[in-house]
């Protein structure tokens, strides 16, 4: 179809095409490319199939790459919706500590930079991708403020309102009145216990003087009598005869 056009024509269409390509090359940046290609948790079998075809496919991997996975980062502007964000932590935050040493919440204009009582989460961050239901456990270093954020459902310990709080505090208190009351009671029983072998020994103690004094007064009690030999002669007699 080309060659019965002439060639400026052929040179108008050339520069057309290119001019369209131009427009749209500039429509669409790097950034684009990586929102458009990014996973949350990428296939390597998928991204080795694509890999030296798609350009788009090498970038996103090589970001994905460099991207710190041990904990995540959690964007909770939908909380009262119990919905949350999740992403991975760039090199730089992991240098300055964020999500580790610092409270992960980072959602904008109300991030958290608290670094004392921190406490890990393993989250069942359930998320669509490419029109597809996916799973991932993910874990997050929160403060205990930010973490009452998180749904009740993707959370070890479930704490929705403040009742409940104050009702596991309570119980809490509870349990610590009643080993403080059992530590006691026991502490009283070892005394009792105590007292009772003191004043039994005791009584085994002046029991056996006791006795030692009975034997004693048994020989003491039953000495023969003195008498005069004739008696005992007469006695001696006596019994032999009758």
């Amino acid at each position: 179809m080309n060659s019965h056009l002439s060639s400026f024509a052929r040179h108008q269409r050339l520069i057309k095409g290119y001019m369209k390509q131009k427009e749209r090359s500039l429509e669409v940046n790097d950034g684009d490319v990586l929102r458009e290609q990014h996973k949350f948790v990428r296939d390597e079998t998928a991204d080795a199939e694509d890999y030296t075809t798609s350009w788009e496919t090498r970038m996103a991997v090589k970001y994905y790459r460099r991207l710190h996975k041990e904990f995540a980062l959690v964007d909770l502007s939908r909380y009262k919706e119990e919905k949350i964000g999740l992403r991975w932590r760039t090199e730089a935050e992991v240098v300055s500590g964020k999500g580790q040493f610092e409270c992960g919440n980072v959602t904008q204009k109300k991030k958290c930079s608290e670094q004392e009582s921190l406490h890990s989460y393993e989250v069942n961050f359930k998320y669509m991708e490419d029109n597809v239901v996916k799973n991932e456990l993910v874990k997050l270093r929160l403060c205990r403020h930010c973490a009452k954020k998180l749904p009740g459902s993707s959370r070890i310990k479930s704490i929705k309102n403040k009742d409940q709080i104050e009702i596991i505090e309570k119980d809490n208190s509870k349990k610590k009145k009643k080993r403080k009351k059992r530590k006691h009671e026991f502490e009283v029983d070892e005394e009792i216990e105590e007292e009772e072998e003191i004043r039994s020994k005791r009584n085994d103690h002046g029991s056996t003087s006791s006795n030692k004094e009975d034997a004693s007064n048994i020989w003491v009690n039953n000495e023969p009598k003195a008498t005069s030999d004739e008696g005992d002669m007469d006695s001696y007699l006596q019994g032999l005869f009758f």
